[in-house]
């Protein structure tokens, strides 16, 4: 019996699974309903999951890894030891927010005193079907401040609520806070979900409870706060979860759910949250439309791009909802470019990239990103600090995410794509890196070549459009002939093997050209398709260290680099703050006063 599976066996056993035997994959009577032999379980990869309709008892269990290379963790059940019924202070301050006590108590909520004496309001989160709560968030009463129950599951408060799309007319609500919630349930309108760490959550984990219960909704209303943080977090949650399907609320001159409820009375509420606006216009835009987007560019111009606080930002800048591809001869650097690119974008931007590269050991990869990060290799005369690998361990696993590849099925571009569209919604990725194009199984049917790399292509540019984030490819030109002076011509996306397409369908073409004698790389514009962001020609220079994998420019490399292996170039930005950020121990969100 290997290691995984013993492991596993005893996770099981766990959460009142009792395994019957060691084979791999099992039919069980389930623990949470008592269906006879619904539970299916895989003693390899840890999942399990009840086939009864009424059930939801599924998930994994120890160190199961999906056929996507996810890795699930085991949560507890968050410990609801000391909750009391809601007090008399707990009700008063109800009351001061225009909510009823009884439908609190209804909901759940519970009071607790701390051992210093203070009074907290208690809210739980359960998963469906589930008894015990998943997550507990703790909100003081004399003061706005928060602590949740340690070693929890974030999910989404109220999903109970949204079990039945059928009876919801398949359309749920999302607010931003606890308070809102109730505001909603004053108002009647039950198909509602909070979310449970506020507007500043970026990793949104909690998502990822939902994603199935979300799936059939036609429907999603997002009615967050008026403030900037609240729409940031609206505008976020409906591009993961698919703006076709998301609607906006406006509060006007009110900030949130419940202070149109404490001022205007549950009518009013409904009233707003039911005249919604669509994030896109199906068919046509109107003169509204069109005037409003107008009048942004006028006020605020229009998107310079992103920058990298490098030379690359003289050549091009990138935006969203785009295609670029990246080409070059063999050996020229472009997946090391890219991947500098990348992290560039992520340090300065907060980009958070997924990789498909089959040809790439992740091991490898990852140790890349790693020295890229921290400005250094680790090598025989060099050992990584565990201060050093907690700071790279932290950057990495927030800003780069890899897909796992098992042959044939799992190099179609569809499969890539679906995917790539489960880490939008859970990790919530800017961009996506397809290297490279030839080793993407390729489904011609009655097409030629050309056509059939037309359709693949327009498929990647709908695909970047539609979830708002940038995709790269990475392709390779046919094989080159050597010039008279005896070395390659720079190629341009008319030198890719196959199709003009290439050129017609990208958005921007990238061609990364290294010069072998001088020992330079150039990284040429051969499109793009915004004048603002670039221009074809366009043309920097760098020498590539490879201490750090970082690119420096021409003029500014023979400049001594310093100790910590940061080059003194000034067109190089580097985000020292950033980095002295992580190096600090992040703060316990979980650090009770009970």
């Amino acid at each position: 019996m290997s290691d995984t599976i013993s492991k596993n066996i005893v996770e099981f056993h766990k959460i009142g699974i009792e395994v019957s035997s060691e084979k791999e994959k099992q039919k069980l009577d389930c623990p949470r309903c008592g269906g006879d032999h619904s539970l299916s379980i895989n003693l390899d990869n840890g999942a399990y999951r009840c086939h009864k309709s009424s059930c939801t008892f599924k998930g994994f269990v120890g160190s199961g890894i999906t056929k996507r290379g996810n890795k699930k963790t085991s949560y507890p059940p968050a410990d609801t030891t000391g909750l009391i019924s809601l007090t008399a202070a707990a009700k008063r301050y109800l009351e001061d927010r225009g909510l009823t006590w009884e439908l609190a108590q209804k909901h759940g909520v519970r009071s607790k005193k701390d051992k210093y004496g203070n009074e907290w309001i208690a809210f739980m989160f359960y998963k469906p079907g589930s008894a015990q709560p998943s997550y507990i968030k703790y909100r003081k009463l004399d003061e706005k401040k928060f602590f949740a129950s340690p070693n929890s599951e974030m999910v989404l408060y109220g999903l109970e609520n949204i079990v039945d799309p059928e009876a919801n007319n398949k359309t749920c609500y999302i607010v931003e806070g606890e308070f809102d919630y109730l505001a909603m349930q004053e108002a009647g309108i039950t198909a509602t979900l909070s979310i449970p760490s506020g507007a500043s959550d970026s990793t949104m984990s909690w998502l990822e409870s939902a994603k199935e219960l979300f799936e059939p909704y036609e429907n999603i209303v997002l009615a967050l706060d008026s403030d900037e943080a609240g729409i940031a977090m609206r505008d976020e949650l409906a591009r993961r979860l698919g703006k076709a399907r998301c609607r906006k609320v406006e509060f006007g001159e009110l900030k949130d759910a419940n202070e149109v409820w404490k001022t205007k009375g549950g009518v009013a509420l409904k009233a707003i949250v039911d005249t919604w606006e669509d994030y896109e216009v199906s068919g046509v835009f109107n003169e509204d439309d069109i005037w409003a987007i107008y009048e942004d560019v006028v006020k605020n111009g229009l998107n310079p791009g992103y920058s990298t606080g490098t030379a690359v930002d003289e050549a091009i800048r990138l935006i969203p909802g785009q295609l670029t591809i990246v080409t070059g001869i063999p050996q020229s650097g472009k997946s090391a470019f890219l991947d500098f690119w990348l992290y560039r974008l992520a340090e300065v931007n907060g980009w958070k990239t997924a990789y498909w590269s089959p040809e790439h050991h992740l091991a490898v990869h990852v140790e890349k990103m790693v020295s890229l990060f921290l400005g250094k290799k680790q090598d025989e005369g060099n050992r990584y600090s565990e201060q050093d690998k907690m700071n790279a361990k932290q950057f990495v696993t927030q800003h780069f995410h890899w897909m796992h590849t098992d042959g044939e099925k799992d190099s179609t571009i569809d499969s890539i794509l679906e995917r790539a569209e489960h880490l939008i919604y859970t990790k919530g990725i800017n961009a996506l890196v397809i290297d490279p194009f030839n080793l993407v199984a390729q489904e011609y049917g009655k097409d030629n070549m050309s056509d059939a790399i037309g359709k693949f292509l327009r498929k990647l540019s709908l695909f970047a459009k539609k979830y708002d984030i940038h995709l790269f490819l990475v392709a390779h030109p046919a094989k080159m002939r050597k010039n008279d002076n005896g070395e390659y011509d720079t190629p341009d996306l008319y030198n890719v093997s196959g199709s003009a397409n290439f050129f017609n369908m990208a958005a921007n073409g990238i061609t990364v050209h290294r010069d072998f004698v001088n020992k330079t790389v150039a990284i040429r514009v051969t499109k793009c398709k915004y004048a603002h962001l670039g221009a074809i020609g366009n043309e920097v220079e760098f020498s590539y260290d490879v201490k750090n994998g970082r690119y420096i420019p021409v003029e500014d490399s023979k400049q001594q680099l310093q100790d910590n292996g940061l080059p003194t170039d000034p067109t190089f930005t580097q985000v020292k703050t950033n980095y002295e950020n992580y190096s600090q121990q992040p703060k316990s969100a979980f650090d009770l006063p009970f």
